[in-house]
C-alpha cells in the first residue's frame, strides 16, 4: 500500500498539473482572441482616419485644379488684352506714317502678330488644362485610396466581430479537459485502493 500511495499521489499531482495547465491555456486563448479583436479594431480606426483624410485631400486637389483653370484663363485674358493693345499701337503707328494698314508689309506685320497671339494663347490654354488635369488625376487617385481604406476597415471590423474570445477559451478548455478526464479515468480505473472501489472483487 505505501508504494501504491506514492503512485496515487503522483497520479493526483499529474491530474492537478494538467488541470492548472488547462486553466492557463483557456485564459491565454481567451485573451489572445480578445487582443486580436482590439488590434483589428485599432487598424480599422486608422484606416477610417486615412479614408477621411483622403476625402479631404481629394477635395483640396480638385479645388487646386479649379484654381489652376481660373488662373490660366485670367492669364490668357491679360495676354489677349496686351496683344490687342500692341496691335492697336502698330496700326496707329502705321497710320501715323501714312502707310495703309490693310495692304502690303503693314498687313503682313499685323497678321503675323495675330498668328503669334493665337499660338501663344493656345499654348497657355494647353498648359493650363494639362496642369489642371494632373491635379484632377491626383484627386481621383487619392479618392480611390480612400475607398480602398474604407473597404479594408469594414473587412477588419467584420473579422473582429466574427471572433469570439469565449469560443477560443472553450477550445483550450476542451483540449486540456479531455486530458484531465483521461488521467482521472486512468487514476480511478487503475488504482485498486481508491474510494471508487474499482478493483475489488
Amino acid at each position: 500500500k505505501p508504494q501504491s500511495n506514492v503512485g496515487q499521489n503522483a497520479q493526483l499531482a499529474g491530474i492537478a498539473l494538467t488541470a492548472a495547465s488547462t486553466a492557463m491555456s483557456m485564459v491565454g486563448s481567451f485573451y489572445a482572441v480578445k487582443s486580436k479583436q482590439y488590434e483589428l479594431k485599432a487598424q480599422a480606426s486608422a484606416l477610417d482616419y486615412q479614408k477621411t483624410m483622403a476625402g479631404i485631400n481629394a477635395s483640396m486637389a480638385e479645388g487646386q485644379a479649379m484654381a489652376i483653370m481660373e488662373a490660366g484663363q485670367r492669364e490668357i485674358g491679360r495676354y489677349s488684352m496686351q496683344a490687342g493693345q500692341v496691335k492697336s499701337s502698330r496700326i496707329a503707328s502705321t497710320a501715323a506714317r501714312g502707310v495703309q494698314g490693310g495692304v502690303g508689309s503693314a498687313a503682313e506685320i499685323i497678321a503675323s502678330g495675330d498668328v503669334v497671339k493665337q499660338i501663344d494663347m493656345l499654348t497657355m490654354n494647353s498648359n493650363t488644362v494639362r496642369a489642371a488635369e494632373a491635379q484632377r488625376m491626383q484627386a481621383q487617385n487619392i479618392r480611390a485610396g480612400g475607398i480602398m481604406a474604407g473597404a479594408q476597415a469594414y473587412g477588419m471590423r467584420k473579422m473582429a466581430g466574427g471572433m469570439d474570445p469565449w469560443i477560443g477559451g472553450a477550445t483550450g478548455l476542451l483540449s486540456g479537459g479531455s486530458q484531465v478526464a483521461m488521467q482521472t479515468a486512468m487514476y480511478y480505473g487503475l488504482n485498486p485502493y481508491s474510494n471508487r472501489g474499482y478493483g475489488y472483487a
